[in-house]
């Protein structure tokens, strides 16, 4: 899980959110190769779907894997 937080956090901190949890198969340490990566987030008030987009591009660019967005309610 490591190696996913080290490339998250920054692209995270970047875009101003203001929260995040990671879940799913990269929590619970079964991952394979067509595995996504699941990050729950809260980001601020003025952020738009387009930011939302730019975020998970960068993500996963970065990460080389699928990235799921998931927004606190």
């Amino acid at each position: 899980m490591d190696k996913y937080t080290a490339k998250i956090i920054p692209i995270l901190k970047k875009y101003g959110v203001l929260r995040a949890s990671l879940f799913g198969s990269v929590v619970r340490g079964d991952t394979h190769k067509n595995s996504d990566v699941d990050i729950l987030v809260q980001v601020p008030k003025n952020k738009s779907l387009f930011d939302m987009m730019d975020i998970q591009f960068e993500l996963e660019d970065a990460l080389k894997k699928k990235v799921d967005l998931v927004e606190y309610d």
